[in-house]
């Protein structure tokens, strides 16, 4: 007896052993071998991959053996497409080991950074690849990472490449931005004090430090506030207004005005002012001049404080004894005469005058025997 069951028990074991190269009894449960070589397993059992010309898929077919592939439900030995090839579509063509069709064309699928990519190379990139500048480069999901043309990683989904690093694109106002945080603003949002910062085109909009909001092109932020910067001379200014004036306009009056040369427009009713050391005179700019100066009727000039316009010049104003005359480029002040050289006031009654003393009588009074009667 014991001997009998020594028997049975080695028995098994011999058949397990032939298995190992051969086929098992069965096949597809936990535990069960695998098939050989050459074999699958259907319905618990081994069965031989086709043959060339063997019969191949339908319900509850077999697969063609290694170097055939199943055509018109018979094995057919068939290269594939190499690269290049046309594949796909109308074709019906495969492609080769180790070639994918893409773009309807029989391409090399890369997985190592760094490999030639693009059209002329019949080369495309694998998972978690991307054909970049001609090369495949890892895409990069990091903020930080570095990228550009030197560098075989690209910027994935979210992130943008800026100076030579990956960065993370914030949607959010009042999110953090800047070299140090690797992160930058998108489309609408503006990094400024730190902060990615609303764009805003209102008049008005508050824009102090706390509102993440800062003032679009062609506004300015003033007294916390976004104000239009105007340059059409005319408009509307001030304090009280949401327009301030940009290059070439200064708020003049609460308008946006011009500035005139000498002879230029001025006054109330126009939209200049004058330019530094010029005044309004009526509606037009002139200029102040000292002693000979031109100035009355179309010089566009004044005669400054304490002259006098005298024939078209400047000339000075000068007291009783004070000298006159063109030479001394002055005249005489009101009710003086210029007698000499000399300003002289009109002789009163008594006084001695006459054309050799060069004094005249005043009003009322004639000059005889040399004095004012």
């Amino acid at each position: 007896m014991p001997a009998a069951l020594s028997a049975d028990a080695a028995a098994p074991t011999t058949t397990r052993t032939s298995y190992s190269t051969t086929n098992p009894r069965s096949c597809g449960k936990y535990g069960d071998p695998s098939c050989a070589d050459g074999f699958v397993c259907r319905r618990s059992s081994c069965v031989a991959l086709g043959r060339e010309g063997a019969a191949c898929g339908g319900y509850g077919g077999v697969g063609c053996a290694s170097g055939l592939r199943c055509r018109g439900r018979k094995c057919t030995k068939e290269a594939g497409g190499t690269a290049g090839a046309a594949c796909g579509g109308s074709t019906g063509i495969r492609c080769g080991v180790g070639l994918s069709c893409r773009d309807r064309k029989c391409q090399t699928v890369s997985k190592t950074p760094g490999t030639a990519c693009g059209a002329a190379t019949n080369t495309v990139c694998g998972r978690g690849l991307r054909c970049s500048s001609g090369k495949c480069k890892t895409i990069s999901l990091t903020g930080g990472a570095a990228c550009g043309a030197s560098a075989n990683t690209v910027c994935g989904k979210g992130l943008r490449c800026l100076d030579g690093a990956c960065k993370t694109m914030a949607k959010t106002p009042g999110t953090a931005c800047g070299a140090s945080t690797n992160t930058v603003c998108v489309k609408g949002l503006r990094c400024s004090d730190g902060k990615c910062k609303t764009v805003s085109f209102t008049p008005g909009a508050s824009c102090v430090a706390s509102s993440n909001t800062v003032c679009g092109k062609g506004h300015r932020c003033l007294g916390g506030k976004c104000k239009v910067v105007s340059t059409t001379p005319g408009d509307a200014c001030g304090a009280a207004s949401n327009t301030v004036c940009g290059k070439g306009v200064q708020c003049r009056g609460g308008k946006c005005r011009t500035r005139s040369k000498a002879g230029g427009a001025c006054g109330a009713a126009s939209t200049a002012y004058c330019a530094p050391g010029l005044e309004c005179r009526g509606t037009k700019c002139a200029a102040q001049v000292g002693v000979g100066g031109a100035c009355g009727a179309g010089a566009n000039a004044f005669c400054r404080r304490g002259l006098s316009c005298v024939s078209g010049s400047c000339a000075r104003v000068s007291a009783a004894g004070g000298r006159c005359g063109s030479y001394a480029r002055s005249v005489c002040d009101t009710g003086l005469t210029c007698v000499r050289g000399r300003c002289r006031a009109p002789g009163k009654k008594g006084d001695r005058c006459g054309k050799a003393l060069g004094v005249t009588c005043g009003k009322g009074l004639s000059c005889n025997y040399n004095r004012c009667y």
